[in-house]
């Protein structure tokens, strides 16, 4: 019998597989996925959250918010929800798992009155990023490119002393850039979107 092969390749590699095989055909078919659309993030987190138990109430917009945002007369809490999912769907260029993340760092718990709510989610400081020294770029632009990233692969790929590249994973973990999938190192989903720009 025929033998198939399913590959799943992310953007930031399929330049260079592009480059490398210039004109030959590498594929039968390619398929690319779509970005979610706000209603397909908003189902989603919706259902996950109300699986998990969860009831959490928006904070409500400001007046000049909710006229600009939407001509229909909503409810406060409604027009917060739009606009949540809506700002939540761009910043992760409906990439499901990233708004999902997202979502869980937007809960909090009030304390005063115990409730579970939802805050706009602070999205990473891409200034960090902007400010590290171009080796910190080239190790997570490797980690990028292989999705997982094996310490002894990082050090091959970058071509840096591999005390360097310890130092730069270390810092790089602190600040929640990266984390360790057993042996190797990943990207986090919180900087996975700020990492690729």
């Amino acid at each position: 019998g025929a033998t198939s092969w399913i590959l799943s390749i992310d953007g930031a590699a399929w330049p260079y597989l592009q480059r490398a095989r210039c004109d030959r055909p590498m594929f039968d078919e390619q398929v690319r996925l779509r970005p979610w659309s706000t209603a397909e993030i908003r189902s989603m987190v919706e259902q996950r959250t109300s699986n998990a138990g969860l009831e959490p109430e928006f904070e409500p917009l400001t007046e000049d918010a909710g006229t600009i945002l939407f001509e229909e007369e909503l409810p406060p809490e409604e027009r917060a929800r739009r606009a949540f999912f809506k700002t939540l769907t761009e910043e992760t260029s409906g990439n499901p798992a990233i708004a999902l993340e997202r979502w869980r760092r937007s809960l909090f718990h009030d304390r005063q009155t115990g409730a579970l709510g939802v805050r706009t989610f602070k999205a990473p400081d891409v200034a960090r990023l902007a400010a590290m020294p171009s080796d910190t770029l080239f190790v997570l632009r490797a980690i990028l490119q292989m999705d997982v990233a094996s310490f002894a692969n990082i050090v091959r790929i970058t071509d840096l002393p591999p005390a360097r590249v310890r130092e730069i994973l270390r810092t790089c973990e602190l600040l929640g850039v990266v984390v360790r999938q057993g042996d190797a190192y990943r990207l986090s989903l919180y900087w996975l979107q700020e990492v690729k720009r």
